[in-house]
């Protein structure tokens, strides 16, 4: 039997399931190409509704909104501007609920890093010191350099705040590693933590 007519053989008994196979994938195609058009649109229409807001306050309550995810940096970007203002004007524990913002919808490392060392230095002000430590201590693995070296200050600080002598030696050592980190060691090495344990051993003799 003929090659040519085998095949017109086998068209003819499946040619129903392959019309149907090649809709599905066709629909499929139109259907994925009609999502991606109608966020694309509504991008759009939001970026259009941002460039329109010329306050700061207008710009917060768009970025407070549901918006699609091709516009999540920019909402990042909205909440930092407004955690970087509250921070400005010393209204610390706001600066911190803008910064933990920010940190949820930023992916680019500068910005994201820049929240983050707002987020702790603001919680520090605020008193929130476990909380603050604890963001300290993931930004020493951070990529920018001075952010590292901001960050071993703060740790340097609060250990001496702690009387903690090994840890503030600890995070200067680390300090002197990075050249960004002289002038944040000049300011250290004012500082003079008093070993109290020869005063408690005689206090108790």
């Amino acid at each position: 039997m003929p090659t040519e007519f085998k095949i017109w053989v086998w068209l003819e008994r499946y040619w129903k399931i392959l019309a149907s196979a090649v809709a599905v994938i066709v629909c499929t195609w139109a259907s994925f190409l009609l999502v991606k058009w109608c966020q694309r649109k509504r991008v759009q229409y939001y970026l259009a509704q941002y460039e329109q807001q010329k306050t700061l306050p207008e710009r917060l309550q768009w970025a407070e909104k549901t918006l699609p995810q091709g516009l999540k940096s920019l909402q990042g970007f909205t909440f930092l501007e407004k955690a970087n203002d509250d921070f400005s004007h010393k209204n610390y524990l706001p600066a911190a609920h803008y910064y933990q913002k920010a940190m949820q919808h930023l992916t680019i490392s500068p910005l994201l890093e820049q929240a983050q060392l707002g987020y702790a230095f603001s919680n520090i002000y605020a008193l929130n010191v476990e909380e603050a430590e604890k963001t300290f201590l993931n930004l020493i693995r951070c990529s920018s350099n001075y952010i590292r070296a901001q960050a071993f200050y703060a740790l340097s600080y609060m250990a001496h705040q702690k009387n903690d002598s090994k840890a503030f030696d600890d995070y200067r050592k680390e300090l002197a590693c990075f050249p960004e980190g002289d002038t944040f060691l000049s300011q250290l090495n004012i500082l003079k933590i008093v070993d109290t344990s020869n005063d408690q051993k005689k206090n108790l003799l």
